[in-house]
């Protein structure tokens, strides 16, 4: 398999979560200096929200761009020992992690979220996760099926400028892939994107090109969204 990162930008936003962090644990301790004076009270509010905002932007740069392994370490050693011409994309289009197969294409989105998630009557639900998780930045699912809509959209627009009618381009394939113990399934009534644990992220993907009834995409097709991706 193919690995395709952009470095530079992990280089760029691991810095940017890097000085978050500092910059919040600083406007926190300034509230918390203000709150023994009470002519100052007020600014000690104001440092503690901006301080807790701060942190929440600084915990979402900081799971994907600096702890390790990151997300896309995660996912890549999942797959790396895959069969086939498969090639990973990893912050290197409107789909921060991609993969492309001979079949099509595959939108992987990370679920991080601890508790359990369900979906049920047309909505993501998750239980689990107290207030403490939420203060410490402990990412919820939010709406997994707007965002990978966008990023799906954003992608079948690149491919389309770049001399890909969206009539060629071959189909993308949406997945919530799980990437911790801490997160379990509830119900799961009819969920409009499958959810797939990394474990068995690999055999899932072999499974649905092998079974694919469209085969595999044309020749010319694939290396022309490997010309346009990189």
């Amino acid at each position: 398999m193919r690995l395709i990162i952009n470095e530079q930008k992990i280089k760029r936003n691991k810095t940017i979560g890097n000085v978050l962090t500092i910059a919040s644990l600083a406007i926190l301790g300034a509230g918390l200096f203000f709150a023994f004076r009470p002519n100052l009270i007020l600014w000690s509010y104001v440092a503690l929200v901006v301080g807790f905002v701060m942190t929440q932007f600084s915990m979402y740069y900081s799971s994907r761009f600096s702890r390790s392994p990151r997300y896309d370490e995660t996912m890549h050693t999942a797959l790396e020992t895959i069969r086939g011409d498969y090639s990973f994309y990893v912050h290197k289009t409107p789909v921060p992690y991609l993969l492309l197969g001979p079949n099509k294409l595959y939108a992987l989105h990370p679920v991080v979220t601890p508790g359990m998630i369900s979906y049920v009557n047309g909505k993501w639900k998750e239980k689990g996760r107290g207030i403490m998780m939420r203060i410490i930045g402990q990412e919820s699912l939010g709406n997994p099926e707007k965002e990978l809509a966008g990023q799906i959209q954003g992608l079948q627009d690149y491919l389309n400028k770049h001399d890909m009618p969206y009539t060629k381009q071959p189909r993308i394939e949406p997945l919530l892939v799980i990437l911790t113990d801490k997160t379990t399934l509830g119900v799961l009534d009819n969920p409009p994107i499958q959810i797939v644990d990394i474990k068995e992220l690999k055999r899932i993907i072999r499974r649905f090109d092998r079974e694919d009834p469209e085969g595999e995409m044309p020749e010319s097709d694939l290396e022309q969204v490997k010309s346009i991706l990189g």
